[in-house]
């Protein structure tokens, strides 16, 4: 049996009485050749919370979309409460991946959230052309990486790192760090 102060340093959940909370989570689908719009709209259509991301491009009065990952997108559910597996038989999608048919692999807690971080509020398109809103004055906590649970004031940004000052060992000290692995407090 693992003591609180391991739990806490592994980032192992603790659930009480042994009882498990289930949660949704996110999984890749391989469509079929340029079929992730049916794949997504046959998805959603069903009831299943889909993703497909997108990147702006061309010149900003004529603006393309195009899919990022061309030949997938993501759903989430729950494995163990969900009916996930009429995701294989919809239209446009080949296969949803997993160790077998029966056996869905999620994709890394975070992943999804990070790509989702860097695209335009409120869409499922990334458009490096514009610039994201500075977070120079904000408080951040760093979310991954050695300096993940500190928080600090950032002091510069860009569109892919920002600078944050934090406080250790009495002193403050300057970490350059990348964006996606951030939030705002």
């Amino acid at each position: 049996m693992l003591d609180n102060a391991r739990i806490a340093a592994a980032k192992i959940p603790s659930y009480p009485c042994g009882s498990r909370v289930r949660s949704p989570r996110w999984y890749c689908i391989n469509s079929q050749p340029q079929r992730e719009s049916q794949a997504f709209h046959e998805l959603m259509r069903q009831g299943y919370h889909v993703w497909l991301p997108q990147i702006a491009t061309g010149p900003l009065e004529a603006t393309r979309l195009v899919v990022m990952f061309p030949g997938y997108l993501f759903v989430k559910f729950d494995s163990k409460a969900d009916r996930w597996r009429a995701i294989a038989s919809t239209y446009g999608v080949k296969r949803l991946f997993g160790t077998s048919p029966e056996t869905p692999t999620p994709i890394k807690i975070g992943v999804i959230e990070a790509l989702k971080a860097r695209c335009q509020p409120g869409t499922s398109t990334y458009d490096d052309r514009i610039e994201p809103p500075s977070l120079e004055g904000k408080t951040i906590r760093m979310e991954q990486g050695v300096f993940s649970g500190f928080e600090g004031i950032c002091s510069r940004s860009t569109s892919d790192r920002i600078t944050v000052m934090l406080t250790m060992f009495g002193e403050q000290r300057e970490v350059h760090i990348p964006r996606a692995d951030v939030t705002v407090v």
